[in-house]
């Protein structure tokens, strides 16, 4: 990475000019321009989590509404925020309400009653997916309930 170094304000003051600084660095001529933005603004405070609500308020990552959709599809919020390139605290925001929607529909779907035949009492699902693992010598802690 270059370090870049301040030479001006632009003419109508929105941007800032800038140039590769450092004595490794021929000066080739070339100029970088920067706009003035509440993102530079901030983060030239120090103030991170006002940065953090612009990037939300910009759209400049995913939509929530997007990641609310992959991760309903079963995708993990680090897979998410790998494939996208954004911070996995970001995906979190959004995630965790669908996370815990599916983790409630689980819930319930193990809690849900089952009838082999008719006139048969019903059992949980929960409880009839034990018996029928423990028949081929598996443990019900080995299975994951999840609802995607």
């Amino acid at each position: 990475m270059r370090t870049l170094r301040l030479v001006a304000l632009s003419d109508d003051g929105k941007s800032l000019i800038l140039t590769v600084d450092g004595p490794d660095s021929a000066d080739t001529g070339e100029r970088f321009e920067v706009a003035i933005d509440d993102r530079l603004r901030a983060a030239a405070r120090g103030d991170a989590r006002r940065l953090t609500q612009i990037d939300v308020d910009l759209g400049t990552e995913l939509p929530p509404r997007v990641i609310q959709a992959r991760i309903r599809a079963g995708e993990t919020p680090e897979q998410v925020a790998a494939a996208s390139g954004t911070r996995v605290e970001r995906i979190m925001r959004f995630a965790h309400p669908v996370i815990q929607e599916r983790q409630r529909v689980a819930e319930q779907a193990r809690e849900a009653r089952v009838r082999l035949t008719d006139g048969s009492p019903t059992v949980a699902l929960h409880q009839f997916m034990a018996d029928r693992l423990r028949l081929i010598d598996l443990h019900i802690d080995a299975v994951t309930w999840d609802a995607h």
